[in-house]
């Protein structure tokens, strides 16, 4: 029997890295990454975003169980996206709290950044942010985007 291969998470250039060549990695069952959706509530109304077509999940799951997952699943890097994930403030500080003290993940939020306050409350717990920018003149970025 064949030793699965290990992985390792470099948050330095955000890539796996396999102990073994890439030949040997065929039936991985390891989840190296999970996108976990809060809520798909937004403050922009982006044409191109998926999220502005989606209801709003029931309920959330439980940080406690959502980190046994993680932790279960061998996952090194979780990616927090919605909508907004800091249209949820209290829920992402609780959440993002107990999944940095019970699980080895990095953390990465996918965010408009338009809600400060919260991003700066919770940036503790936060290894680094994906920010969403559709376009780079003011102009364009309010005909995408419905908002400065």
């Amino acid at each position: 029997m064949t030793a699965k291969p290990s992985f390792i998470y470099s948050l330095d250039d955000d890539r796996f890295y396999a102990d073994r060549k890439t030949s040997d990695l065929a039936g991985i069952s390891t989840l190296l990454s999970a996108c976990f959706h809060i809520g798909y509530r937004c403050n922009m109304s982006c044409p191109y975003c998926l999220s502005r077509l989606a209801d709003e999940p029931p309920e959330l799951i439980p940080s406690a169980e959502l980190c046994r997952f993680l932790q279960e699943a061998g996952v090194q890097r979780l990616v927090i996206s919605g909508g907004e994930p800091f249209l949820y403030a209290d829920t992402m500080e609780s959440m993002l709290a107990e999944v940095k003290a019970r699980t080895n993940c990095a953390v990465v939020v996918s965010t408009n950044a338009s809600q400060e306050q919260t991003l700066q409350r919770c940036s503790r717990w936060i290894d680094w942010y994906d920010i969403s920018l559709p376009a780079v003149t003011r102009e364009a970025y309010f005909r995408l985007r419905g908002t400065d």
